[in-house]
Protein backbone atom coordinates (compact mmCIF):
# COMPACT_ATOMS: atom_id res chain seq x y z
CA UNK A 1 0.00 0.00 0.00
CA UNK A 2 2.87 2.36 0.80
CA UNK A 3 4.37 1.82 -2.67
CA UNK A 4 1.03 2.69 -4.28
CA UNK A 5 0.79 5.88 -2.22
CA UNK A 6 4.33 6.87 -3.14
CA UNK A 7 3.76 6.07 -6.84
CA UNK A 8 0.76 8.39 -6.93
CA UNK A 9 2.79 11.06 -5.14
CA UNK A 10 5.45 10.81 -7.86
CA UNK A 11 2.76 11.06 -10.50
CA UNK A 12 1.34 14.22 -8.91
CA UNK A 13 4.88 15.64 -8.70
CA UNK A 14 5.26 15.07 -12.44
CA UNK A 15 1.89 16.76 -13.11
CA UNK A 16 2.89 19.67 -10.90
CA UNK A 17 6.25 20.16 -12.63
CA UNK A 18 4.71 19.92 -16.10
CA UNK A 19 1.94 22.37 -15.24
CA UNK A 20 4.40 24.90 -13.83
CA UNK A 21 6.58 24.59 -16.93
CA UNK A 22 3.61 25.10 -19.28
CA UNK A 23 2.27 28.02 -17.22
CA UNK A 24 5.63 29.79 -17.30
CA UNK A 25 5.92 29.27 -21.06
CA UNK A 26 2.37 30.61 -21.60
CA UNK A 27 3.24 33.76 -19.66
CA UNK A 28 6.41 34.17 -21.74
CA UNK A 29 4.36 33.79 -24.95
CA UNK A 30 1.73 36.27 -23.79
CA UNK A 31 4.37 38.91 -23.03
CA UNK A 32 5.39 38.88 -26.69
CA UNK A 33 1.90 39.64 -28.04
CA UNK A 34 0.24 42.99 -28.58
CA UNK A 35 -3.11 43.55 -26.86
CA UNK A 36 -5.50 46.40 -27.62
CA UNK A 37 -7.20 48.13 -24.69
CA UNK A 38 -10.33 46.25 -23.68
CA UNK A 39 -9.20 42.92 -25.16
CA UNK A 40 -8.87 39.81 -23.02
CA UNK A 41 -5.28 38.90 -22.23
CA UNK A 42 -3.84 36.25 -24.54
CA UNK A 43 -3.73 32.69 -23.26
CA UNK A 44 -6.10 33.58 -20.41
CA UNK A 45 -8.06 30.31 -20.64
CA UNK A 46 -4.94 28.16 -20.78
CA UNK A 47 -3.41 30.03 -17.85
CA UNK A 48 -6.56 29.52 -15.80
CA UNK A 49 -6.67 25.80 -16.64
CA UNK A 50 -2.98 25.37 -15.80
CA UNK A 51 -3.38 27.27 -12.53
CA UNK A 52 -6.25 24.97 -11.56
CA UNK A 53 -4.13 21.95 -12.48
CA UNK A 54 -1.26 23.27 -10.32
CA UNK A 55 -3.59 23.73 -7.36
CA UNK A 56 -5.17 20.29 -7.84
CA UNK A 57 -1.90 18.40 -8.29
CA UNK A 58 -0.27 20.28 -5.40
CA UNK A 59 -3.12 19.49 -3.02
CA UNK A 60 -3.24 15.83 -4.08
CA UNK A 61 0.54 15.57 -3.72
CA UNK A 62 0.38 16.97 -0.20
CA UNK A 63 -2.46 14.61 0.75
CA UNK A 64 -0.53 11.58 -0.57
CA UNK A 65 2.61 12.59 1.32
CA UNK A 66 0.62 13.07 4.53
CA UNK A 67 -0.91 9.60 4.10
CA UNK A 68 2.54 8.06 3.63
CA UNK A 69 4.08 9.86 6.59
CA UNK A 70 5.76 6.71 7.91
CA UNK A 71 8.89 7.37 5.84
CA UNK A 72 10.01 6.31 2.42
CA UNK A 73 12.05 3.19 1.64
CA UNK A 74 15.37 3.55 -0.18
CA UNK A 75 14.11 1.85 -3.34
CA UNK A 76 11.49 4.58 -3.83
CA UNK A 77 14.22 7.24 -3.92
CA UNK A 78 15.62 5.46 -6.97
CA UNK A 79 12.21 5.73 -8.62
CA UNK A 80 12.02 9.41 -7.69
CA UNK A 81 15.43 10.06 -9.24
CA UNK A 82 14.41 8.18 -12.40
CA UNK A 83 11.18 10.18 -12.73
CA UNK A 84 13.07 13.45 -12.26
CA UNK A 85 15.54 12.43 -14.98
CA UNK A 86 12.68 11.45 -17.33
CA UNK A 87 10.80 14.73 -16.77
CA UNK A 88 13.95 16.85 -17.17
CA UNK A 89 14.97 14.98 -20.33
CA UNK A 90 11.46 15.37 -21.73
CA UNK A 91 11.60 19.09 -20.97
CA UNK A 92 14.90 19.43 -22.82
CA UNK A 93 13.70 17.39 -25.82
CA UNK A 94 10.29 19.09 -26.00
CA UNK A 95 11.34 21.96 -28.24
CA UNK A 96 13.51 20.07 -30.79
CA UNK A 97 11.28 16.96 -31.09
CA UNK A 98 7.80 18.35 -30.38
CA UNK A 99 5.13 17.79 -27.75
CA UNK A 100 3.35 14.92 -29.51
CA UNK A 101 6.59 12.94 -29.96
CA UNK A 102 8.12 13.41 -26.50
CA UNK A 103 5.13 13.31 -24.15
CA UNK A 104 3.84 9.76 -24.84
CA UNK A 105 7.35 8.33 -24.51
CA UNK A 106 7.89 10.19 -21.23
CA UNK A 107 4.51 9.02 -19.92
CA UNK A 108 5.23 5.38 -20.81
CA UNK A 109 8.69 5.49 -19.22
CA UNK A 110 7.32 7.16 -16.08
CA UNK A 111 4.60 4.52 -15.76
CA UNK A 112 7.22 1.80 -16.24
CA UNK A 113 9.43 3.28 -13.50
CA UNK A 114 6.46 3.56 -11.14
CA UNK A 115 5.80 -0.16 -11.48
CA UNK A 116 3.05 -0.40 -14.08
CA UNK A 117 4.38 -3.22 -16.26
CA UNK A 118 1.70 -3.74 -18.91
CA UNK A 119 3.09 -2.10 -22.07
CA UNK A 120 -0.20 -2.13 -23.98
CA UNK A 121 -2.19 -0.39 -21.25
CA UNK A 122 0.65 2.09 -20.67
CA UNK A 123 0.84 2.94 -24.38
CA UNK A 124 -2.93 3.34 -24.80
CA UNK A 125 -3.25 5.54 -21.71
CA UNK A 126 -0.19 7.61 -22.68
CA UNK A 127 -1.35 8.24 -26.25
CA UNK A 128 -4.95 8.93 -25.23
CA UNK A 129 -3.88 11.21 -22.39
CA UNK A 130 -1.46 13.18 -24.57
CA UNK A 131 -4.06 13.46 -27.34
CA UNK A 132 -6.66 14.81 -24.89
CA UNK A 133 -4.13 17.22 -23.38
CA UNK A 134 -3.12 18.37 -26.88
CA UNK A 135 -6.74 18.99 -27.88
CA UNK A 136 -7.43 20.83 -24.63
CA UNK A 137 -4.34 23.03 -24.68
CA UNK A 138 -3.81 23.66 -28.40
CA UNK A 139 -7.28 23.52 -29.90
CA UNK A 140 -9.47 24.76 -27.02
CA UNK A 141 -7.13 27.03 -25.05
CA UNK A 142 -4.93 28.10 -28.01
CA UNK A 143 -1.69 27.49 -26.11
CA UNK A 144 1.13 26.97 -28.62
CA UNK A 145 3.04 23.77 -27.95
CA UNK A 146 6.21 22.83 -29.83
CA UNK A 147 5.25 21.02 -33.07
CA UNK A 148 6.80 17.80 -34.31
CA UNK A 149 9.42 18.79 -36.94
CA UNK A 150 8.21 18.08 -40.44
CA UNK A 151 4.61 17.40 -39.43
CA UNK A 152 3.56 20.85 -38.21
CA UNK A 153 1.36 19.67 -35.32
Amino acid sequence: MKKLLFSSALLWMAFLATSIFLLVSSFEQSDATFVLPGDAPPFLVSQLILTCLILLSGSLLISRLVQASGGLPDADWDALAAVVVIVCTAGVLLKPLGFLAVSPVAAILTARVLGYRNWLINAVVAVAGVACLYLLLVKAARLPLPPVPGLGF
